[in-house]
């Protein structure tokens, strides 16, 4: 090819790809605090935030009562009855059972002619080592200003309901204090507004309804499967929500690869509405998820143009389904839909899926039996295609996980480090590398014409089975293989049936751009929500995200025989620029006071022994961490957060620490029964010290038969003994938990005792150093804990 048709060649598919990027970074302007009152202001939003989220609001704290009664008094101020609804819920989920005391505000206002009820929802909660302005924050003053516009347009036909749950990090245990709510039978659409990154808009990725009569699958006591969204609880048959969502928002960005199993809706939604038949749409802002459970995620730190693509998408959906006929039938199938660049979002018929998908196979089986027959395509070409493509995947993955932990930085996470923007475009890179090069070297070792060709239809066919698969399991994934795998094939036929013309430079180039095009736009967005809404920290999430870069790369296997005068020269290139992007990766992945050094210190006091410890995470102090261990350090690996973590072992460091006279939290026993060889025994948790999260792990003497938390009943597996029983229990405050368990064994119940507070204690002669500007809490279950441990027997 002519070097300016190369050029012009490349220039169109980086522009593809840039456009392609755009809707998943622009936001609108900020409507000010002075603009129309029927309209979102994200500086009226914002002054509400910094009133919620200006300190952390874990369960249990000052803050999230204050939390509680500043959400009320902003409804009061709006002129908006609300109630708080308390309950205690207890799931088994992780492994353990997490219990806690609930604190819910919901409010309702009447329509004018109610078809059925709209409901706004957000959680307002945050662990303890965030202000979570953005993850929770967000959504509640998108509902307090959502509500603030509507009542300054006028009262709309349906009911609002607005609710603002408790308890999101911990299995979103609100949900079952919702759902039991009187209002929530009358609800026929769940709005729901996340944010787990700092800046974007509103992504839609979620829209679907609860499937009646297959709810969510309960967890028992000691599975360890975690929340699971299961595409059975869910129909996304019907698709004249996401069809209206689209025509209503001004500008829609769509996406929905995951919609099929609701993996892409908020926790909170995804357990109210499963096996409801209420439908639902949810938003997620995952730009910058660096500072996900951490100190940055403050007011400060949020993007107004985020905020206001919040309120614009839930004041327009509010107005319009506020005006919809609930009664009406429904009258329209699911769609499938994405982003193809800013303003233009891309959406047809689910029942267009499958046969889209095969056209492009039989495009291609079409081109090789045509390209057989006129000695143009050999099959040993083909085959080696397939095989390149699947060695090519496989050393993807291999390359991006070894890369991915050469490149880890010093502390882990909760999300991505820093520079994960640099890491992302490392991984595409890699994967890059690997398709051309494997499919270069396997194209010198056939050396001929017609194999070559072959070489392009052997990743099409790889490509066109995943187009299908998906097509047929999880159609709303399929337009990122479906597309690119028709433009390719269509290219391929046409060098096949029409090969003069195909001849002529400018023509090739013309379908190599558009084939280039389509790839660009359909993989952009997958691979930066694969990397946003994941971790690319984690070698496992690494290989995926190259995998599905060699697999969408195989639409462009003529590109690189065909630009390659050298075959080495493109795989040089792109491994050239991946190492770019790794220095620049690691580069941006250091600290200073913008990206602060997380770390972890926990003061830990076994009462038993009266022995008492420091622990950190990670394998070596740092120059904060460093004065707790002025005589050196010992390594191990515990499993110090029970929470959020769910008991995972950590390395970390320990060193003696000061023992204190702390009061160690209590087991007493209340009741206790025998009846037919079952041991029953109420008993009630508590912390005299005033701890707000306890942990308690029972060891049972024979098979577990029935527990229950404050009268809510556990499931016990069938046919599976159960001899251990791990409860994390939170806002325990001073009236504590009452807990039931009966067991089948003569011998006692024991076990263990370990309750939490956020903040070290004082020590007496030890003056702790306050933390530099550029370190914060670690984004563990607890911020800098005092926790006291002992032991438990009945």
């Amino acid at each position: 090819m002519p070097l300016p048709a190369v050029l012009v060649l490349l220039l169109l598919i980086v522009g593809a790809a840039v456009l392609a990027y755009l809707p998943l970074t622009l936001t609108p302007s900020p409507v000010p605090a002075n603009g129309p009152t029927h309209q979102f202001s994200a500086e009226r939003a914002v002054t509400d935030l910094q009133r919620l989220a200006s300190r952390p609001r874990p369960m249990g704290s000052a803050a999230h009562q204050e939390a509680v009664s500043t959400i009320q008094d902003e409804l009061v101020a709006l002129g908006v009855e609300s109630e708080v609804v308390e309950k205690v819920v207890a799931r088994p989920d992780f492994g353990t059972v997490f219990a806690a005391r609930l604190r819910n505000v919901i409010a309702r206002i009447p329509g004018t002619d109610s078809t059925g009820a709209v409901l706004l929802m957000s959680h307002f909660n945050s662990v303890p080592t965030s202000p979570a302005a953005n993850d929770g924050g967000l959504g509640v003053v998108t509902a307090l200003e959502t509500i603030r516009a509507l009542r300054a347009a006028g009262p709309v036909r349906n009911d609002i309901i607005v609710w603002f749950g408790d308890a999101d990090e911990t299995t979103a245990m609100n949900t079952e204090a919702l759902t039991d709510h009187r209002w929530f039978q009358d609800v026929e659409l769940a709005l729901a507004f996340e944010g787990i990154g700092t800046r974007g808009p509103s992504l839609l990725s979620f829209a679907g309804a609860g499937h009646p009569g297959t709810p969510l699958p309960p967890q028992a006591v000691g599975e360890s499967t975690g929340v699971q969204f299961s595409g059975g609880s869910f129909s996304t048959d019907e698709g004249r929500w996401l069809r209206d969502a689209l025509e209503v928002l001004s500008r829609p960005v769509p996406v929905l690869p995951l919609n099929d199993v609701a993996l892409g809706a908020s926790p909170d939604l995804a357990t109210a509405v499963a096996g409801t038949d209420v439908a639902a749409l949810s938003f997620a802002q995952i730009g910058d998820t660096s500072g996900y459970h951490t100190d940055l995620d403050r007011p400060d730190r949020t993007s107004l143009g985020s905020l206001q693509s919040s309120g614009d998408s839930a004041l327009a959906l509010v107005r319009h389904f506020g005006a919809f006929d609930f009664t009406a039938p429904a009258s329209t199938g699911g769609l499938v839909a994405f982003s193809a660049g800013p303003g233009w979002t891309l959406a047809y018929p689910v029942s267009w899926a499958l046969p889209l998908a095969a056209a492009a196979g039989i495009l291609v089986v079409v081109a090789v039996v045509v390209g057989r027959r006129r000695h143009v395509l050999a099959l040993t070409g083909v085959l080696s295609g397939i095989l390149a493509c699947a060695v090519g995947m496989v050393l993807a993955a291999a390359l991006a996980a070894a890369v991915t932990v050469v490149l880890e930085p010093e502390v882990h996470f909760a999300r991505n480090p820093y520079g994960y923007g640099w890491r992302m475009l490392l991984l595409v890179a890699l994967g890059l590398v690997c398709s051309a090069a494997v499919y270069l070297v396997a194209a010198r070792l056939l050396r001929t014409t017609p194999r070559d060709l072959g070489m392009v239809a052997g990743p099409l066919v790889v490509l066109t089975v995943a187009a299908v698969v998906t097509a047929a399991v999880l159609p709303a994934a399929s337009y990122v293989f479906t597309w690119p795998a028709v433009a390719a094939a269509a290219l391929l036929a046409w060098r096949v049936l029409a090969p003069p013309q195909t001849e002529r430079p400018w023509a090739l180039t013309a379908g190599l751009t558009v084939v280039g095009v389509v790839v660009a736009i359909a993989a952009v967005p997958v691979v930066y929500l694969l990397a946003s809404g994941t971790s690319v920290l984690q070698p496992m999430f690494a290989a995926v995200i190259t995998v599905v870069v060699v697999l969408l790369g195989g639409a462009l296997t003529a590109h690189f025989l065909l630009l390659a005068r050298r075959r080495w020269v493109i795989p040089a290139v792109l491994l050239a620029t991946a190492g770019t992007l790794g220095i620049a990766s690691q580069v941006a992945a250091g600290f200073n006071t913008e990206r602060p050094r997380p770390d972890y210190i926990e003061y830990a006091l076994d009462a038993e022994t009266d022995r008492a410890q420091w622990i950190s995470a990670g394998t070596a102090p740092d120059d904060w961490t460093e004065q707790f261990y002025p005589e050196g350090f010992s390594a191990d690996q515990l499993a110090f957060s029970p929470g959020y973590f769910f008991g995972q072992s950590i390395d970390v460091i320990t060193a003696p620490a000061p023992s204190l006279e702390l009061a160690p939290p209590e087991v007493k026993l209340i009741e206790e029964r025998t009846e037919n060889g079952v041991r029953t025994v109420t008993m009630r948790l508590t912390s005299p010290r005033g701890a707000p999260t306890a942990h308690l792990d029972l060891d049972l003497p024979g098979d577990l038969v029935a527990a229950d938390v404050e009268g809510q009943d556990l499931l016990v597996p069938e046919g599976r003994p159960v001899r251990e029983l791990p409860i994390t229990a939170y806002n325990v405050d001073q009236e504590g938990m009452q807990i039931t368990v009966s067991t089948r064994g003569a011998g006692p119940i024991t076990g263990t005792l370990t309750d939490y507070s956020n903040g070290l204690p004082t020590v007496s002669g030890v003056t702790i150093r306050p933390r530099p500007a550029d370190h914060m809490p670690a984004p563990y279950d607890f911020r800098d804990p005092t926790s006291v441990r002992t032991s438990v027997r009945m």
